[in-house]
């Protein structure tokens, strides 16, 4: 409701208060890496990260995850070439 409301980033920092650990050292910070992964800005990047976790003993390589989010493998990929070209 408040991702739907005010937005991804409200929303997550609403879900890092509430995040509660069973057992962290008084030194270790409130901290969620899922959390974290979850404020995405693209809504299918969000939408991917569970599905990861339900599927990871199928196709995860760059093109079925491509084609699961509609975007191009090579989508943001700058090609390398060797220093003094």
């Amino acid at each position: 409701m408040i991702e739907e409301d005010h937005g991804v980033e409200l929303a997550a920092q609403v879900a890092r208060q509430l995040v509660v650990f069973l057992r962290r050292s008084s030194t270790q910070p409130q901290f969620s890496a899922t959390l974290k992964s979850q404020t995405a800005e693209k809504r299918s990047l969000r939408e991917l990260q569970p599905w990861l976790a339900d599927n990871l003993n199928g196709d995860l390589s760059v093109e079925a995850l491509a084609k699961l989010v509609a975007m191009s493998s090579s989508a943001g990929v700058q090609p390398v070439h060797p220093p003094g070209r």
